[in-house]
């Protein structure tokens, strides 16, 4: 009875510690989960529901968890990539150069609450400033004071760098007092020496002359002529580093120098050159200015003409165009324009069997384009026919020639006998009148009789001859009939064979065009996509001009050409890539784009796809750390050729996976790299024009490996080449030139050969190897033209070639 009551008040008590307990286990879970160990706290709150399946609170806790810790693993990651690129960056950051990236990860760190991490890297990029601004504050106060306040741009309130900026500034005006202070020689002339080595070409160097001029004074006319010589010659050899790219600025020097040594030898004629440098960029203005008015007049000449006028102005003007710089892919679009135009008015006198007509605007074609193939087959083709039917005409022609001969010969005939009847008649008239005449009187009373006889004969005769030309009338009705039958035969056949011709190449030239697809406005397919996906493997797809807003996916082997790269135009502001093309597909002649609000590519390749004579922009946001890409190769084998791509917020091409060959293209006017290798990727980068992008030229990293061969890489606003982080490659045969920085930046990285480059008019020299990892393998290349030493290294290992 006892042990009863027990059990029984047991189980009383079971369902109350149960909840007990899994209350406690709850609670501990929302500790763990304050503490941000979700993984913990998850764990709590299945074994709560594992002692109570039927506890709501644990349910609907487990599920919020989750979420929770999903959200919690996302925003770590994004913490984790915003604290690698900010660790980056406060290795790299120097005034002006940097900063602003990094102060863009400080406020997105503390958008998501992590001040301690912004305290961190406020920190140590103070400590940075501020100690190699304490660093040179003695001996470069302005660089030093250059530290402080890009500091203090972003961060106002630091009573301490302020402090510091203020000694910089009372340095600066130390040096510059103690420089005007100085009275004796052998103090001014160093100080001179130098202002001149720190001194910048394109400033006013008045402070420095007017010193030079106290060293004249002072009666060294020798030192006096050897600082005034070593200034200009500074301020001469940036003057002609400037002379090509910027005249203006070389100008400038050259007149600062007239103005205090008019004397220099070779000064004038150095500043002639640069008015003619500034003249001749005037001038190239000017040429594309006309070019382009040239370019649109031929346009509209064209579109007006009517086959088959004569086309010898518009070929002069085309003529004209060809002698302008860097027009001979316009000309070559404005002749084939004209050429189609006419070929197809040909065509259509063809189908029409007008082959006089046809064989005149197939002249005019030769003459627009004797290179063009088919032509002259066609030609003899025509010329063969023309000869057919003029044959057949002869024929005609014959036939009723004979016919005419015939009808005289039946005439003739008729009128020979009417005459012989005639002159029979006659005779017998006469030889009766004769016996009238001998027999006058006898036969007297016969006279009336034989008259009447007479007359009764040739009444009979004339009969007779009627009968007979009716019947000869029939005759030759009949033959006449017979010959109009035959010539009838004739034209029918001669007509039922020039239809079995037509017929044939009727046949022909669909059987050519079976495998087109067109698109256009008023083609069966309106737009490129309806058109894809109706094509098979083989078919090609022609555009028509037009602009398109679409986004298209292309997974077959079909290619796409446009009529125009100008004006066969396909664009969308859609989160995802304009083009997105694979397989054996090849794309050619358009111009895309993509203006989407959403960082992606333009043109996403993989697979063997091809894309040719195309122009890329993208006008998409550009952010860290993937960025956007005019052109992203996310793998296989494929082909970029002839194609121009600007006008990009980010990178102009991104490549990630894949070997691709990316040949006679024009990469410029991007806003960070042209080039980014950004994964273990290869291929062939060969013959391409690099130019004026905001970063470094090409960006090479994280085990890209392409080989970089006869490319022009100039006039970037970094580096030419950019290889770092385990960047890898061969960069042999290219042109680096008048990069703002350095021809090769080579930071941790191990590229596989540097060689046969020719690196000339780099802002701050040739070859800079940096970083432990850093091991380059250079070889011999051609320096020319720069200012600082050939190659610096900073801490790697140069393997020699």
């Amino acid at each position: 009875m006892f042990l009863s009551e027990k059990r029984e008040e047991r189980r009383e008590l079971a369902p109350k510690l149960k909840e007990a307990l899994v209350q406690q286990i709850l609670s501990d879970s929302t500790k763990e989960e304050k503490a941000g160990n979700y993984e913990q706290a998850i764990n709590l709150i299945a074994l709560a529901i594992s002692i109570d399946p039927g506890n709501p609170r644990g349910a609907l806790g487990l599920t919020r968890l989750q979420q929770e810790k999903t959200k919690f693993e996302r925003q770590k990651n994004r913490i984790d990539t915003i604290s690698k690129n900010a660790a980056i960056l406060l290795e790299q950051i120097e005034p002006a150069s940097g900063t602003k990236l990094l102060n863009e990860l400080i406020k997105e760190l503390s958008e998501i609450g992590q001040n301690e991490l912004v305290s961190d890297i406020k920190s140590a990029w103070r400590s940075k400033f501020i100690n190699k601004g304490e660093e040179i504050l003695l001996t470069n106060p302005q660089m030093s004071q250059a530290y402080f306040n890009d500091y203090l741009k972003y961060f106002p309130g630091d009573d301490e760098v302020i402090t510091i900026n203020g000694q910089a500034t009372k340095q600066i005006a130390l040096l510059e007092e103690k420089l005007a202070q100085e009275t004796m020689l052998n103090s001014i002339i160093p100080a001179l020496k130098s202002a001149i080595e720190n001194y910048i070409p394109g400033t006013k160097p008045t402070l420095i002359t007017n010193r030079i001029q106290k060293v004249l004074e002072l009666g060294d006319e020798d030192t006096a002529r050897e600082l005034k010589e070593l200034l200009v010659k500074k301020m001469i050899f940036e003057a002609d580093n400037l002379m090509l790219v910027n005249p203006e600025k070389s100008i400038e020097i050259f007149e600062q120098v007239k103005s205090f040594y008019p004397d220099f030898i070779g000064l004038d004629n150095k500043l002639s050159l640069a008015q003619e440098s500034l003249k001749s960029v005037i001038e190239a203005e000017e040429l594309k200015t006309k070019r382009d008015s040239l370019y649109s007049q031929i346009s509209k000449e064209t579109e007006k003409i009517v086959p088959p006028q004569d086309v010898s102005t518009i070929l002069n003007l085309i003529s004209q165009l060809s002698e302008y710089a860097a027009s001979s892919s316009i000309v070559e679009e404005l002749r084939e324009n004209l050429y189609k135009k006419y070929f197809d008015a040909a065509s259509k006198q063809l189908d029409n069997s007008n082959l006089e007509e046809a064989k005149k605007i197939l002249e005019i074609c030769m003459k627009i384009n004797p290179s063009a193939s088919g032509l002259s087959e066609i030609s003899e083709k025509i010329d063969t026919r023309i000869i057919e039917m003029a044959k057949e005409k002869e024929r005609l022609a014959n036939l009723e020639k004979e016919r005419l001969a015939r009808e005289k010969k039946a005439e003739e005939e008729a009128l020979k006998l009417a005459e012989k009847r005639r002159a029979e008649a006659e005779k017998k008239a006469a030889e009766e009148l004769k016996k009238q005449a001998e027999l006058k009187k006898i036969e007297e009373e016969k006279k009336a009789v034989e008259n009447a006889r007479l007359e009764e004969i040739k009444k009979q005769q004339l009969e007779k001859d009627k009968a007979e030309s009716e019947r000869i009338a029939k005759i030759e009705a009949a033959r006449k009939a017979a010959i109009e039958a035959e010539k009838k035969a004739a034209i029918e056949a001669a007509k039922k064979a020039e239809a079995q011709k037509i017929a044939e190449e009727k046949a022909r030239a669909k059987a050519e065009l079976r495998n087109n697809l067109y698109v256009g406005s008023s083609e069966k397919y309106k737009n490129i996509g309806d058109a894809v996906s109706a094509a098979t493997d083989g078919n090609i797809i022609t555009v028509r001009a037009g602009t398109y807003i679409e986004n298209i996916t292309v997974a077959k082997n079909i290619s796409i050409t446009g009529e125009n790269t100008r004006t066969c135009i396909i664009t969308t502001n859609s989160k995802s890539p304009t083009i997105v093309a694979s397989g054996n597909s090849m794309i050619s002649n358009l111009t895309i784009k993509n203006t989407s609000d959403s960082p992606t590519s333009t043109v996403e390749l993989s697979g063997n796809a091809s894309l040719s004579n195309c122009i890329i922009n993208n006008l998409t946001p550009a952010p860290s750390p993937d960025f956007s890409a005019g052109i992203e190769i996310t793998g296989g084998q494929p082909t970029l050729k002839n194609c121009n791509v600007s006008e990009t917020k980010g990178m102009g091409l991104t490549i990630k996976r894949g070997s691709p060959l990316i040949t006679g293209c024009n990469i410029n006017n991007c806003g960070i790299y042209g080039i980014w290798y950004n994964g273990p990727a290869g291929g062939t980068v060969q013959g391409n024009q690099i130019k004026q992008c905001q970063k470094s030229g090409a960006g090479i990293k994280a085990g890209g490996n392409p080989i970089f061969i006869n490319n022009v890489i100039s006039e970037n606003g970094e580096n030419g080449f950019l290889i770092y982080s385990e960047g890898l490659g061969r960069y042999e045969g290219n042109e680096i030139s008048n990069n703002k920085m350095y021809g090769f930046d080579v930071w941790d990285a191990s590229p596989q050969s540097m060689h046969g480059n020719k690196i000339e008019k780099n802002r701050k020299g040739y070859i800079l190897v940096r970083g432990k990892q850093a091991s380059p393998r250079i070889g011999s290349n051609n320096f020319d033209n720069n200012r600082t030493d050939n190659i610096k290294n900073q801490g790697g290992k140069i393997i020699p070639y």
